[in-house]
């Protein structure tokens, strides 16, 4: 539970299950609340079987459910 103003953290892990290179990958995040910096995040090229994960922090702009993809 956050408050209005109150910053909140998200993580998202992504894996390459494929048997080819992912080329230019980009991380987009979009919803009802304002996130520090970009909402865009360049991972570049991902090799078959890697994984990693982005973090970001974000903040509610108004009350109720946060909504984001």
């Amino acid at each position: 539970m956050l408050m209005v103003g109150q910053r909140g953290y998200a993580t998202v892990n992504y894996r390459n299950m494929g048997n080819t290179v992912i080329n230019n990958l980009v991380i987009t995040i979009d919803g009802d609340f304002t996130m520090d910096g970009s909402n865009v995040y360049y991972v570049g090229n991902m090799a078959s079987g890697k994984s990693d994960y982005y973090n970001w922090q974000f903040y509610p702009n108004e009350a109720g459910v946060l909504n984001g993809t």
